[in-house]
């Protein structure tokens, strides 16, 4: 055997030491990858069992609370019956509110009505929350002299929800301030 070649055994022996080498060197990734993957899994399980249902009062504050919501969608439907339902008495009664509605949907097209609710604190009955929110309602107008003229109008509210016992639906009871409800329809640029 000559200086410098190595032999089929001492081959066999570097490959090995290379290969433990190489395992020793990934050693700590594989149990680093291993200990995340159960860390991961231990987070997801014991998540899931902490999971309750809401309590009915709590569904019922949920629901006070995306009131905006459910009137910005109902909104976008430009239909008036879809709005009342979202409303009870008084303001469902008022005469005035079908016909701001009718006003609205009238002269509008493509109507977006944004509402955040800034504040909000249960009424000294328990029965109804008080909300001070913002909004903001974007439209087209459907005139045909401006066509393609856009509306602009922003306001702030004191809105009443009524809290109802689920499966009932919070139900908007008044509304005060910048009335999102009978706005004046004045198509203008936005500013």
């Amino acid at each position: 055997m000559t200086q410098g070649s190595l032999g089929e055994g001492e081959k066999t022996f570097s490959a090995r030491r290379l290969s433990l080498r190489m395992i020793k060197g990934i050693r700590p990734f594989l149990f680093g990858g291993a200990g995340m993957l159960l860390v991961g899994m231990l987070i997801l399980l014991g998540g899931c069992e902490d999971v309750k249902p809401l309590t009915p009062e709590q569904q019922s504050f949920v629901s006070a609370w995306k009131i905006g919501k459910k009137l910005g969608k109902a909104f976008s439907t430009e239909s008036p019956e879809a709005v009342e339902a979202l409303l009870g008495p008084p303001l469902s009664l008022d005469p005035k509110t079908h016909a701001g509605l009718m006003g609205i949907f009238a002269v509008l097209d493509k109507i977006d009505l944004r509402i955040v609710m800034d504040s909000g604190t249960v009424d000294e009955t328990g029965h109804a929350i008080v909300f001070h929110a913002h909004w903001t309602m974007s439209a087209i107008s459907k005139d045909p002299k401006k066509a393609g003229a856009r509306y602009f109008q922003t306001g702030e509210s004191r809105m009443v929800v009524g809290l109802a016992k689920p499966p009932g639906k919070a139900r908007l009871l008044s509304l005060t301030g910048d009335t999102f409800l009978r706005t004046s329809i004045a198509a203008k640029p936005p500013g």
